[in-house]
């Protein structure tokens, strides 16, 4: 995650609670990543899970429903073709209805995977499952983040915009995804 622009501080708790994994089960379980819409969520935690030699099973709201759901939470109990352990990170929590919630009860008590979910808010998760989470919060970036990932876009892809078209769009853009 050393490529990863933004307080440092909010990346260590992340890491710390996947490596406790190694060490057996959390104390804190799952892990609650949550933060304005296009600040790095998604990434963080994908990033942070191979990291830590995960293999991130991520559940995205658009191929999802209750059967996607549960082959998710399946793969996740199991290992990787290369004998990986793996992590299930369900995005966009906010979408998920009563019932899907409720195929997590079961899974919160086993604590047989590590478990990420992503949200804008933390009310976006039912008490019942953030009361014994780990809550981190991504902040949106600043708009010297976004210059800096921005001369990085430049060069690696060589576009021909000036110093100052990318400070004007780190400027006036409130997040990674517009800049």
């Amino acid at each position: 995650m050393t490529e990863l622009l933004g307080r440092r501080s909010q990346f260590s708790p992340i890491r710390t609670w996947l490596k406790s994994w190694d060490d057996g089960k959390p104390s804190t379980y799952p892990l609650i990543i949550h933060g304005e819409s296009g600040c790095g969520k998604s990434l963080v935690a994908e990033l942070a899970s191979i990291e830590s030699d995960f293999d991130p099973i991520i559940s995205e709201a658009g191929d999802r429903d209750s059967t996607a759901l549960k082959t998710s939470f399946g793969q996740g109990r199991s290992r990787s073709f290369f004998g990986q352990s793996r992590v299930v990170i369900v995005d966009d929590a906010m979408i998920l209805d009563r019932r899907e919630w409720r195929e997590f009860e079961p899974l919160l008590k086993l604590k047989s995977f590590p478990l990420i979910i992503l949200a804008i808010t933390t009310d976006d998760v039912p008490y019942q499952v953030r009361r014994n989470a780990l809550i981190v919060e991504i902040e949106r970036p600043s708009s010297d983040h976004l210059f800096t990932h921005l001369k990085r876009v430049r060069a690696e892809h060589g576009y021909d915009h000036t110093d100052s078209d990318l400070i004007a769009i780190s400027e006036v853009a409130s997040s990674w995804r517009s800049a």
